[in-house]
């Protein structure tokens, strides 16, 4: 069991491979710096997906030095099906305009 609830989280112990990574580092492409799994603790991506309104969330991200610790940082977010970039992406107006237009009366 990993422990980490995250989708980005992959991790392969199959036949001792014991490999961890975090494919949203791995596929940003201004992701700098050497994830470890201790930055999961203070990851705000899972409880960013958690918490969005939005239903199509794109994110990329990046590893940053804030005083003496590294953390994991969100660069960019985007709403994949209104191709929209998203200044917060725990709120999306295309997502919520289509959910009030479903749930009208």
């Amino acid at each position: 069991m990993s422990g980490v609830d995250c989708p980005y989280y992959y991790s392969d112990y199959l036949r001792g491979r014991e490999t961890e990574e975090c494919r949203l580092l791995a596929s940003s492409p201004e992701a700098t710096g050497t994830w470890r799994r201790a930055l999961c603790r203070t990851c705000p991506v899972p409880g960013t997906i958690q918490q969005t309104e939005c239903d199509h969330l794109v994110l990329e991200a990046t590893i940053q030095r804030q005083w003496l610790f590294q953390r994991v940082q969100i660069t960019f977010s985007l709403c994949g099906e209104s191709m929209e970039a998203l200044p917060d992406p725990l709120h999306c107006s295309a997502c919520a305009t289509s959910r009030e237009w479903m749930f009208d009366d």
